[in-house]
């Protein structure tokens, strides 16, 4: 049976029947030297290779560290900024008045509405499919600095939270325990 010059070159034949090692120390050849060859995809290999690369940062996106996704004390600006950076969308469970957006200092998107009394908190709501976030704010809490700054984060509906929480109505803000 008779092969076909790419079945020999597949082999590491060359067209006048030696082998490109042989070739190679020869001189120059339009032959790769048979440990290069052996890398040759085939075109089914390439395209499935090109497929799981598209979905390669598809289930990266899935994975999310929400523990460290924001930190506490960190102005909600700022964190606004990094998660829409991220892919995290403005999802804001209701819209705001007037009187929430004076009392949050800002007019971002995500807002959704603040207290009107205790600490001043104010809540953001963010979504990236199939996950949404929720980050709870405080303007007057002593040691974190003006304005509006990150003191949780959770997520929803799973309901874990991240950052300090309020366990009772009148107690200090701890490190959150899982839900």
């Amino acid at each position: 049976m008779q092969r076909s010059p790419a079945r020999k070159a597949e082999e590491g034949e060359n067209s006048t029947g030696g082998h490109g090692q042989e070739q190679a120390r020869e001189g120059a050849t339009n032959q790769f030297p048979s440990r290069i060859r052996a890398l040759t995809l085939s075109l089914p290999l390439v395209r499935t290779l090109a497929v799981l690369s598209t979905l390669l940062p598809l289930a990266a996106a899935g994975s999310v560290g929400f523990a460290n996704l924001l930190r506490v004390g960190e102005p909600i600006s700022v964190a606004d900024q990094r998660l829409q950076a991220n892919g995290w969308r403005p999802a804001p469970q209701r819209q705001p008045d007037q009187l929430d957006q004076q009392r949050a200092g800002n007019r971002l998107v995500s807002l959704s509405g603040c207290s009107g009394a205790g600490l001043g908190y104010c809540r953001y709501d963010y979504r990236r499919e199939p996950h949404s976030l929720s980050v709870i704010t405080a303007s007057n809490l002593a040691g974190l600095g003006l304005g509006a700054r990150v003191v949780r984060w959770s997520e929803d509906p799973a309901g874990r939270q991240w950052g300090l929480c309020q366990p009772e109505r009148s107690a200090e803000l701890v490190p959150c325990q899982g839900p």
